[in-house]
């Protein structure tokens, strides 16, 4: 998924296969987003089909509107927001853009902040727009079925979030490098997805090992991995004992990321991959303790 941000230009000059607007209870029952928008929430709030409660999401086919089909309305509710709280509505507005297939999207941003947390401006800036993007990016995750025929993915590709009033340098700042930030920690979780939903017979330790070499190469972190008959030299026997228990022998695989040239505090992640068998059978002690 690609995202982006762009700001300064009217909603009308833009285009996308959907238009999100983040709508407050308020705005709702008042208005103050024009004769258009606000006939349509009206409507929508005297049916009771849309209030602008917090992450709840409504579509709206759009009748001769020269840039946007539809309209994906997204409630932020009348309070500000935690960081999760705008991560959950960016999950919410990715999945209703996947039910009506739409592979871009304009996100306007009220004008007004969103963030709780009272930040300087880059800072909130950068915050928003970190949970924004995770948030899209966990919520467009669709787990693959392994079957004969599979349908065409036609996820969102393409982002972009919209002020229409011009950013100044230090909020533009904020949004390019809360993206940046969001795109990482989305990317990383929904890879850990895909590695965990893949049947045992289908990942192995080496399969396992060959994606994290992979990850490695990409971002350019020093990797190893160690076979059997390294980690037998190492005296890795627990390893190694539990590895003889498949035909598929086990992979130590270690990923170095020195951020700085002198470590001071050294931090080492020690994961279990694991690939088939979570940990053996409970014991009969345990077994009968249970029942």
């Amino acid at each position: 998924m690609n995202i982006q941000y762009s700001s300064g230009a009217e909603i009308s000059t833009l285009k996308a296969d959907a238009l999100v607007l983040t709508i407050s209870e308020q705005e709702v029952e008042q208005g103050g987003l024009g004769p258009a928008w606000d006939s349509i929430l009206r409507g929508l709030g005297a049916a009771g089909l849309f209030t602008g409660k917090l992450n709840q999401t409504y579509i709206v086919p759009l009748e001769n509107h020269p840039g946007f089909p539809v309209l994906i309305l997204t409630g932020r509710g009348n309070a500000l927001l935690t960081l999760e709280e705008i991560r959950r509505m960016g999950a919410g507005t990715a999945r209703a853009a996947g039910r009506i297939k739409a592979q871009t999207l304009v996100i306007v941003l009220p004008q007004q902040r969103m963030l709780l947390e009272a930040e300087p401006e880059t800072a909130q800036a950068s915050e928003e727009a970190y949970a924004w993007t995770e948030g899209l990016l966990l919520g467009s995750y669709r787990r693959k079925h392994y079957k004969q025929e599979q349908p065409p993915e036609r996820g969102t590709v393409h982002v972009t979030f919209h002020k229409e009033q011009a950013m100044d340098e230090a909020e533009a700042s904020g949004w390019a490098q809360g993206i940046k930030r969001g795109t990482a920690f989305g990317e990383a979780v929904n890879l850990a997805r895909v590695l965990t939903n893949i049947p045992g017979n289908l990942l192995t330790p080496t399969d396992l090992a060959i994606a994290a070499i992979e990850v490695a190469e990409r971002h350019g972190f020093p990797a190893e991995v160690l076979d059997e008959r390294e980690i037998a030299d190492k005296g890795m026997g627990g390893l190694l004992a539990v590895g003889k228990g498949s035909v598929n022998p086990p992979r130590m695989i270690v990923i170095r990321y020195q951020g700085t040239g002198v470590w001071e505090d050294v931090i080492g992640l020690v994961g279990k991959g694991i690939t088939f068998d979570s940990g053996g059978f409970p014991s009969k002690e345990l077994r009968e303790w249970k029942t």
